[in-house]
């Protein structure tokens, strides 16, 4: 599909990318990775990535936080007994099940994501907390537009910081070939 002026995309399955080698200069895996519930397919689909990309080419690859859940139940009032079980197994684990909707999925963290990046080849990986941590708060309250510039400088304030990425709902690696 032609984009623009030397720019197209292309649908197709993230394990195994219908690409020559070192034929693009950027991928975007915005969905692959937390719908790959195995490890096995989330590291083929980032080594076709790595594969598929010139050398200095640019992955952006994106996750769903593990505590997504939890702070968006906390937020809403609905984190009752019912959901602490499975709530807790995401956060342990990363499987999640479909308890709050969603289909069933892989969450990361942040340290997990940086690490399935770099372990396939990538390097500069950094990983952003793409929300911030007033994501949660923005969805329940009132006056969203009064409150979202606060809340645009707050991700933006805390979006590598190690101690808070995991308090935005995704996150996003970005890395080189």
């Amino acid at each position: 599909m032609l984009l623009g002026v030397g720019v197209t995309a292309s649908v197709g399955d993230a394990r195994d990318l219908p690409f020559a080698d070192a034929s693009v200069d950027a991928v975007l895996l915005l969905g692959p990775l937390y719908h790959l519930r195995d490890p096995a397919d989330r590291a083929a689909a980032l080594r076709s990535a790595h594969r598929v990309l010139r050398l200095g080419g640019v992955l952006a690859a994106a996750g769903i936080s593990r505590y997504v859940g939890v702070l968006g139940a906390g937020a809403t009032g609905a984190l009752d007994d019912a959901l602490t079980g499975p709530l807790r197994t995401v956060i342990e684990t990363g499987h999640y099940d479909g308890h709050l909707g969603f289909m069933p999925a892989h969450f990361h963290t942040a340290v997990e994501l940086r690490g399935e990046v770099s372990s396939a080849g990538f390097s500069d990986v950094v990983v952003y907390g793409v929300e911030g941590p007033s994501w949660a708060a923005l969805d329940v309250a009132d006056g969203f537009e009064s409150r979202c510039d606060a809340a645009l400088r707050c991700a933006r304030l805390v979006e590598r910081d190690p101690l808070l990425i995991n308090a935005s709902a995704h996150l996003l690696a970005v890395g080189r070939r």
